[in-house]
């Protein structure tokens, strides 16, 4: 699998979350929260099979229902359900996934066979997948912020675009000591091939470096 695909998690246009709610104690709601307020200009449609609003946006009963195909779907549902959720999304032609649901091969045998599962079906739809058990994607020049942190990475004052991938543990929170009090961009070209080669969590690592490296020349054409 080459570089097909990645766009749909960097550069969508239209992006689902699934698990969305109104509990503001929830990683739903802190994932529709951050999106809505890091001023995402494309489309988002919540989904939730119990509510018809969230946080001001109509919500879907599932994926399938959403008008047109998301480029993009976060996933914060518990961890036995989320390979029903992978299939929903494939089946819809949803290609980007990022899954911040934990309980997975960090858990034991279980976790490990619902990772599995999650896996056979990124092969047979060509998915590409984030996760599981993540913090998110943020790419402060896209104001994309697909995650439940408390707080953005900055972007610089430079015109460099940023990109900013986390997993859920030490590293994470690393990082984000890195961040706190300094005017910097996280660029995706430097940051997000180290995290997932340290981390191990993105299916197809090298096409994401490959994908890296064209990402930078789009951004040396754009300035």
């Amino acid at each position: 699998m080459g570089v097909e695909n990645l766009n749909k998690i960097f550069n969508p246009k239209s992006i689902a979350v699934v698990g969305a709610s109104e509990k503001k104690e929830s990683v739903g709601y802190k994932l529709l929260y951050n999106m809505i307020n890091a001023g995402y200009k494309g489309d988002i449609h919540p989904v939730n099979p119990g509510k018809d609003m969230i946080q001001g946006f109509h919500a879907y009963p599932s994926v399938k229902d959403i008008p047109g195909t998301p480029d993009l779907a976060i996933i914060a549902v518990p961890a036995a359900i989320v390979p029903n959720v992978v299939e929903e999304c494939g089946s819809a032609g949803v290609l980007g996934l990022i899954i911040v649901s934990a309980g997975f091969k960090e858990i034991g045998v279980e976790g490990r066979r619902l990772e599995e599962e999650i896996q056979k079906k990124q092969r047979q739809y060509g998915l590409r997948i984030i996760g599981p058990n993540c913090l998110g994607v943020m790419r402060p020049s896209y104001k994309l912020n697909a995650t439940f942190s408390n707080r953005m990475a900055l972007h610089s004052d430079r015109n460099s675009r940023g990109s900013y991938s986390e997993e859920k543990n030490s590293f994470a929170e690393s990082c984000e000591k890195v961040v706190k009090g300094t005017t910097l961009a996280l660029s995706l070209v430097a940051m997000v091939p180290a995290i997932l080669f340290f981390l191990g969590r993105v299916r197809g690592v090298p096409s994401l470096l490959e994908h890296r490296f064209q990402l930078a020349q789009s951004i040396v054409h754009e300035g």
